[in-house]
C-alpha cells in the first residue's frame, strides 16, 4: 500500500464507523391508553371509507344512507384533513430525499460578436457543471426528523377517520 492511500483509507474507515453512532434523543414510546383495553379494540370497519359506509349500511335505513352521503358532500371539514394528510405525504417525502444523495447539472451556452475595425468575428463559449451533496446523518438527526414527518402523517389520517366518524355519528 502507498503512503498516499493511507489517508483515504482513514477516512473511509473513520466514515463508515459514524454510522455506528446511537441516534439523537430517545426511541419514541407512547404512552400507555388512558382507556380500558377493551376499548382500543379495532375498528369493526377498519378504517375504511367504503367499509364504514357499509356498516352503516347494516341498520337498513335508506334515508340515513342519504343523509350521510350528503353530509360528507357539505363538510368543510373531511376536505380539510384530507389537505393535511396530503400534506404530511410530502413532508415525508421531503424528509426521505434529504437523506439521499443530491446531484446538480446546469449547462450554459454563450455568443458574443466582436468587431475592432474589422470583420465581425463570433466566439462561442460553453460551460457545464456537475454538483454533488449529500449530508450524512452522523447523529440520526436526519432519520429522527423522517420518523416525526411518518408520526405526523400517521396521525393526519387519524384525524381524517376521526372527522368521518365523528361526521356520521352527529348525522345519525
Amino acid at each position: 500500500m502507498t503512503p498516499r492511500l493511507l489517508p483515504l483509507l482513514l477516512l473511509a474507515l473513520g466514515l463508515s464507523a459514524c454510522s455506528l453512532l446511537p441516534k439523537v434523543g430517545p426511541d419514541y414510546q407512547p404512552a400507555p391508553p388512558a382507556v380500558a383495553p377493551a376499548w382500543n379494540a379495532p375498528l369493526p370497519h377498519g378504517g375504511d371509507p367504503v367499509a364504514l359506509a357499509d356498516w352503516w349500511r347494516q341498520l337498513d335505513d335508506p334515508a340515513l344512507a342519504q343523509l350521510l352521503a350528503a353530509t360528507e358532500a357539505a363538510s368543510p371539514s373531511l376536505p380539510q384533513a384530507a389537505a393535511r394528510i396530503a400534506q404530511a405525504q410530502s413532508e415525508l417525502t421531503t424528509a426521505n430525499a434529504n437523506q439521499r444523495p443530491s446531484l446538480d447539472l446546469s449547462g450554459t451556452t454563450k455568443r458574443a460578436a466582436f468587431s475592432y475595425g474589422s470583420p465581425t468575428s463570433f466566439q462561442t463559449t460553453r460551460q457545464a457543471s456537475l454538483m454533488s451533496s449529500w449530508e450524512l446523518d452522523l447523529f440520526g438527526g436526519l432519520a429522527r426528523a423522517e420518523e416525526a414527518s411518518q408520526a405526523r402523517l400517521n396521525a393526519s389520517q387519524a384525524r381524517w377517520h376521526e372527522a368521518r366518524v365523528s361526521l356520521a355519528a352527529e348525522t345519525a
